[in-house]
C-alpha cells in the first residue's frame, strides 16, 4: 500500500522545455499518471546490459538547466532514470524535487551520495520543506548532490558487470 500523498496543485513550470524530465500528472492525492519514459536503468543492469555514455548527454544538459532554475532532483538513481527508444536517458519520479520558494517534502534515498553531502543536505532540509529561499552556498550543495548522484548512476549504467 502506498501512503505517499501527492500535491494535487503540483507546479511543473520549472520542468517546461526540459525533454528528459518526464513528469506525471497528479489526479488525486494518491494517484499520479505518467507516460512511458522507457526501461528503467535498474532493469537494464539487472538484464546484464549497459547504456552508452552518449545516451546521458541531453540528460546532463537538462539537469544543468534545471539547476539554473533553482530546482534540484535530490533522488537521482538507477530506478529513477530510464532509457528510451531514441537511445536517450530520462529522469522520472520528479514529484518531490527541491525547488526554491516552494515547500516540498523530499523523497530520496541515500545510495548515491557521501556523508559530507548528507550533512549539508540535513542542514538545508528545513528550508526545503518550508519553501524558503536557498543561499548560493545551499544551491551549490544541492547542485553537487545531484551531480554526484548522476555521476554514480552513469558509472553504474555504462560499466559492464563481470560474471561470477
Amino acid at each position: 500500500m502506498n501512503n505517499h500523498q501527492f500535491d494535487t496543485k503540483s507546479d511543473n513550470s520549472d520542468l517546461v522545455g526540459l525533454e528528459t524530465m518526464k513528469y506525471g500528472t497528479v489526479v488525486s492525492d494518491s494517484i499520479i499518471i505518467s507516460r512511458y519514459a522507457g526501461e528503467s536503468l535498474e532493469q537494464i543492469l539487472f538484464n546484464n546490459k549497459t547504456v552508452k555514455i552518449k545516451a546521458f548527454e541531453k540528460a546532463t544538459q537538462d539537469l544543468a538547466e534545471l539547476h539554473r532554475r533553482a530546482s534540484y532532483l535530490i533522488d537521482i538513481k538507477l530506478e529513477n532514470m530510464t532509457y528510451d527508444k531514441n537511445d536517450g536517458v530520462n529522469f522520472i519520479d520528479l514529484e518531490s524535487r527541491a525547488r526554491q520558494g516552494l515547500p516540498t517534502t523530499p523523497g530520496m534515498t541515500f545510495e548515491n551520495t557521501t556523508i559530507g553531502l548528507l550533512q549539508q543536505f540535513g542542514e538545508i532540509y528545513p528550508k526545503i520543506i518550508g519553501g524558503k529561499e536557498f543561499s548560493s552556498q545551499e544551491k551549490n550543495s544541492l547542485k553537487t548532490y545531484d551531480e554526484y548522484a548522476l555521476l554514480m548512476t552513469i558509472v553504474a549504467a555504462t560499466t559492464k558487470r563481470r560474471q561470477a
